[in-house]
């Protein structure tokens, strides 16, 4: 290969590198917050699963959980609802970014999430974040 030829080459292969170097850390961060999720929450009495969902990536950290409670009484997943928001938003882990959360009935009739327990909030864990502090 003609010197000419080398540099852009080189050049090229740098730029590629760069480029997939630049999304990593993000599956990290993603697998790390859905970590503390599950380890925050399965204790709370009540809780039957957790499902946590993020995505984190250049554009920010967006983060959904689905909780299934034990009970069919609405006010029983109310308190699961509010025991789940309160350490979640707690654990510095959580971190910043959009945050959806839905605690259900075993049979999915009946879902909670953050309004229906008083906490008002732009759907970010910054916003919510006044509610339980």
């Amino acid at each position: 290969m003609t010197r000419r030829l080398r540099l852009p080459f080189v050049a090229l292969i740098l730029a590629s590198a760069a480029l997939s170097l630049s999304g990593c850390g993000h599956e990290e961060k993603a697998a790390s917050i859905e970590a503390a999720l599950i380890e925050d929450v399965e204790p709370i009495p009540g809780v039957i699963t957790v499902d946590p969902h993020v995505n984190a990536n250049t554009s920010g950290t967006f983060i959904t959980l689905s909780v299934t409670a034990d009970s069919n009484d609405e006010d029983e997943i109310k308190r699961v609802a509010r025991e789940a928001l309160k350490v979640i938003l707690n654990d510095p882990r959580i971190g910043h970014g959009s945050f959806s959360m839905g605690v259900f009935s075993p049979d999915k009739t009946i879902n909670i999430g953050p309004s229906d327990v008083g906490c008002q909030g732009t759907g970010t864990t910054d916003s919510l974040r006044g509610c339980v502090l």
